[in-house]
């Protein structure tokens, strides 16, 4: 993408930001492949006012500066950018390429004027299945064939409003750390980025890693990302062998501190801010081993669960409050010991007493039974369930697995359900 440069600033840390122009053209046909597969971006999302601009591309109105990030050592005396990654306009980019797409589709299907005087209906009975296809609808078409049709001008010359004048903010080459930090700040004025989506982005280097030990250890292992399903739907559809990223994160956080943790704002901060006291540990711990045992412990506790419980186990594993739960109380149990090894060691120690034992240990279709019987509109039923869970995985512990967990009691006879953990 050819740029001219119309400013510069520097910061103290010598991080380089330039203010540059091109065209919608230009920034629509430099766009890579993979421009919407960028890890720390979320996915696109509905938004009625961006699904709009096709209007202000065809009154040639203004659109935000796009800030994008250039891996290319040369930049800025070499103008011409080749490599590059979306920081913040991801969701304008996406509808600006969908327009884009929907132009070069009424020219390669030669769609002239008379199409215009088909109604919506008509249109879309007979080209939403092509339009869908590279994510465009009817009502993008219509309003082209319109502009094309008011102004009497050929479909070629819809191209012209893209050569109207885009700025960019373009960012040389900043660590992985700097760039998460930066795209943070400028989707913080944006619509409420999912927390869960801010807690992954700290730890996006261990996904390669998660997925390389998990296909090792199970055929069916499969990590999602907040990006590609939400945390309801994930619980919903979960099958054997499918485990949630953000999840995980909280689970590994819930075992270092020994207690269970809650995805919220505070717990970002902490992370962001390096105010997490136990932070250091839970570096510490991620390590190729430690990653190992986690993973190998969940695909051998997702085993056991479809195979006492069947679907029932399948779903009970997938909910964030019975996940940061069990780590917790794991975790709990685990601080008696000093050495990394030893305290992975409870992950074995409480397999082995699931597989080993007569009874069904975890009690699971009680668990749902005494969960169903909360009063909702007397407990916050997401600390409750954390708190149960951890409470009932530690009594199991602590009676070294002789009888299963009595989940009434945690849920419903507990007459103080505040407890610390």
């Amino acid at each position: 993408m050819k740029v001219i440069i119309l400013d510069e600033k520097i910061e103290e840390s010598e991080d380089r930001c330039y203010l540059c122009s091109s065209t919608l053209k230009e920034y629509i046909n430099s766009l890579p492949n993979d421009y919407k597969d960028y890890d720390i971006q979320r996915g696109i999302v509905s938004n009625l006012y961006l699904d709009n601009l096709v209007e202000t591309i065809l009154t040639k109105g203004h659109i935000p500066p796009i800030t994008l990030v250039v891996y290319q050592k040369d930049f800025p005396k070499n103008d011409n950018i080749e490599k590059f990654r979306i920081l913040d306009g991801l969701q304008r980019t996406y509808r600006l390429k969908v327009i884009w797409d929907t132009i070069q589709f009424i020219i390669r299907e030669g769609i002239d004027h008379n199409s215009f005087s088909m109604n919506k209906y008509q249109l879309s009975r007979k080209f939403k299945s092509v339009l869908s296809e590279f994510g465009s609808n009817t009502s993008i078409l219509y309003k082209l064939l319109q502009i094309s049709a008011d102004k009497k001008i050929t479909p070629q010359k819809l191209i012209s409003y893209f050569n109207e004048k885009q700025w960019f903010e373009i960012w040389v080459n900043l660590s992985p750390d700097k760039e998460i930090k930066k795209m943070l700040v400028l989707n913080a004025g944006h619509k409420q980025m999912s927390l869960k989506h801010q807690l992954e982005l700290y730890f996006l280097n261990l996904l390669p890693i998660v997925n390389e030990i998990g296909e090792e250890y199970s055929e069916d292992f499969k990590l999602y990302r907040e990006r590609e399903v939400s945390s309801a739907q994930f619980t919903k559809k979960r099958k054997k062998g499918e485990f949630y990223f953000p999840h995980l994160i909280s689970s590994i956080l819930s075992f270092v501190r020994g207690e269970v943790i809650t995805t919220n704002t505070k717990l970002v901060r902490e992370i962001n801010n390096n105010e997490d006291t136990k932070l250091d540990e839970f570096l510490y711990y991620l390590n190729q081993d430690f990653i190992k045992g986690v993973i190998k412990f969940l695909i051998e506790l997702d085993e056991i669960l479809i195979q006492d419980y069947d679907e029932i186990g399948e779903k009970w594993i997938s909910r964030e409050t019975v996940a940061v739960g069990i780590f917790g109380a794991l975790g709990r149990a685990s601080q008696q010991y000093e050495t990394l090894e030893d305290r992975l060691s409870i992950f074995t120690d409480f397999i082995r007493e699931l597989e080993t034992s007569k009874e069904n240990l975890l009690n699971v279709a009680v668990y749902n039974e005494a969960r169903n019987s909360i009063d909702l509109s007397k407990e916050n039923v997401g600390n409750l369930t954390k708190k149960s869970v951890y409470h009932g995985i530690t009594e199991l512990i602590n009676n070294s697995y002789n009888a299963p967990i009595d989940w009434r009691y945690w849920f419903l006879k507990k007459e103080d359900n505040s407890w610390d953990v």
